[in-house]
């Protein structure tokens, strides 16, 4: 008992901590250790009821407020689709309007639906069986095919860069001058395939360098046969001396230069001075909308011009001027009168010039082009639209497959010669116009008895050859569309090429020139130099550059 009193009297003289000197903590943990009562739980419920239903609310009214934003961006999403879909349909089916969004690219769309839907798979399995020109010459897998052809019969994936060299104009001289003065009149150019000098010039790659590396056609990186023959290289001037500071006219050496020094005819260097009305041309490069091809030329007159020493390349290099000189062109038709003597120029049905005799061909020429012939006009008026002001004829044509029709032995290696079109060439700048505007400026050809020739505005010009919009009625893609999307090359190898052919007639030796804007007269009579009606040769009988890429 003792005991137990004396306990209780030190709990009254020592009361608990937790009671007295911390209420609030007692207080928290009696409620943490108490159960929760349903009141409590009532009004938890409440306030989570209460915070959802205004996340609920604000969310209904942020989606209320987009709803219509979204409803108009896609509406207006689908029309863009919608108008994207009409646009390609009006660009595939509208075959005459070139000026269009997708003009220039439908080739490409087109090309892509058709490998999508198996179309571009079925034509090369059947070799090329029913696929139009251009499809084939754009058509990835039939390339290589034609490529690897070549390649194992030529030693080329591409056709080599060609010149056809033509003897020199004739001219005679007659007295229907009213002065009584001699006037040199241009005979007629009766010349077959025969009569001309093919002077051949491959790709040449750099020393060391193998002919079997990849990628050695005319656009590789290596810029193998964009590299034009214009000059020989600097390791043969001990032959024909250096291109600058020479001492004797190239005149002698000229049949050198253009066949090589075995006279072969592979390795030449340059046949301009052989055939002078050749241009001399520096460069060559399709412009960005595809619709022509740009040639930079050289005046060759220019390069060596004292009269002391180079008097016989000066008068033999005078139809490098008359290249900048244009003149009035038309084409002949049905009911024209012409000189009887038309009849003595060279037919193609007449001579089968193309086919060797004594080898087998393995390209075979495009009989099924008609070429038209060409005039020389003596007004501008009475030239073709296309024809008043140029110099040359451009023939573009590519390489196919043979077919069985053209194929007569059966032979499934022979490739054919597909003509593309023919065009007339342009100045985008009248050379002999900017000559007459220059102040104090001479004639385009000075007498060589004044000396030197400063007009070194004369050094170099520029012409284009129209790309001919399509190849026949029945081709639904357009050719220049093709060359602008860049489906014309494979791995640097061209699939198309021009023929440049020039127009030959004498230099004109007057400052005023012919067909000059503002020009009331000019001494130049055409009919007495060109007679009324000059007809051209036809283009296989005429010289030219060939196989340009």
């Amino acid at each position: 008992m003792a005991s137990n009193e004396s306990l209780q009297r030190k709990v009254k003289t020592h009361p608990s901590p937790i009671s007295e000197s911390s209420p609030a903590i007692a207080l928290s943990q009696l409620t943490t250790s108490n159960t929760p009562t349903s009141g409590n739980l009532r009004i938890r419920r409440r306030k989570s009821n209460s915070k959802k239903s205004k996340k609920k609310q604000l969310s209904n009214e942020c989606y209320s407020a987009l709803l219509p934003i979204l409803i108009i961006t896609a509406v207006w999403c689908f029309c863009c689709w919608l108008m994207a879909w009409i646009t390609l349909y009006q660009s595939f089916t509208d075959s005459t309007n070139n000026s269009g969004v997708l003009s220039n690219r439908k080739d490409i769309l087109a090309t892509k639906l058709r490998e999508f839907l198996g179309d571009d798979n079925s034509a090369v399995g059947k070799e090329g069986k029913g696929t139009s020109i251009l499809g084939q010459i754009t058509n990835p897998r039939l390339l290589k095919k034609i490529q690897s052809i070549l390649l194992d019969e030529i030693g080329y994936p591409q056709l080599s860069l060609s010149a056809y060299l033509e003897p020199p104009l004739r001219l005679e001289s007659n007295q229907q001058n009213e002065t009584n003065q001699s006037t040199l009149h241009m005979k007629l150019r009766a010349l077959t395939p025969h009569n001309l000098t093919l002077a051949s010039y491959p790709i040449q790659l750099p020393r060391g360098e193998d002919k079997s590396i990849h990628s050695i056609g005319a656009c590789s990186q290596k810029g193998a046969q964009w590299i034009f023959p214009t000059f020989h290289p600097p390791s043969l001037d001990h032959h024909f001396e250096g291109n600058v500071f020479r001492k004797k006219p190239v005149f002698e050496q000229r049949w050198e230069l253009a066949l090589g020094i075995d006279g072969g005819g592979k390795t030449g260097h340059c046949p301009v001075d052989a055939d002078p009305y050749l241009p001399w041309i520096h460069d060559s490069f399709p412009s960005n909308d595809g619709k022509y091809v740009e040639f930079i030329i050289g005046n060759k007159r220019r390069c060596n011009t004292d009269p002391k020493t180079f008097k016989v390349d000066l008068q033999n290099l005078e139809p490098q001027v008359a290249l900048m000189q244009p003149i009035p062109v038309k084409r002949w038709k049905e009911g024209m009168t012409v000189d009887s003597s038309m009849q003595s120029l060279w037919q193609r049905e007449n001579d089968n010039y193309h086919i060797p005799r004594k080898e087998k061909p393995i390209l075979l020429d495009d009989g099924n082009f008609n070429p038209p012939r060409y005039l020389i006009a003596t007004s501008l008026d009475d030239a073709d639209e296309d024809g008043k002001y140029t110099r040359y004829i451009c023939r573009f044509h590519s390489v196919v497959l043979a077919t069985h029709k053209d194929n007569i032995e059966g032979e499934s290696r022979l490739l054919k010669r597909a003509i593309l079109g023919e065009t007339l060439s342009n100045y985008p700048y009248n050379p002999e116009h900017a000559n007459f505007r220059k102040r104090g400026s001479n004639p385009m050809v000075t007498p060589l008895e004044k000396g030197h020739d400063e007009q070194i505005w004369n050094n170099i010009h520029q012409i284009r050859c129209p790309v001919p919009e399509k190849i026949n009625e029945s081709e639904k893609d357009s050719l220049i569309g093709a060359i602008a999307s860049g489906r014309t090359v494979l791995d640097g190898v061209p699939s198309i090429y021009v023929d440049l052919i020039p127009i030959r007639t004498p230099a004109r030796i007057d400052k005023e020139g012919y067909g000059i804007p503002g020009v009331k007269s000019s001494p130049f009579k055409p009919n007495e130099e060109w007679g009324d009606s000059h007809v051209l040769p036809l283009v296989e009988a005429s010289g030219r550059w060939s196989n340009i890429p």
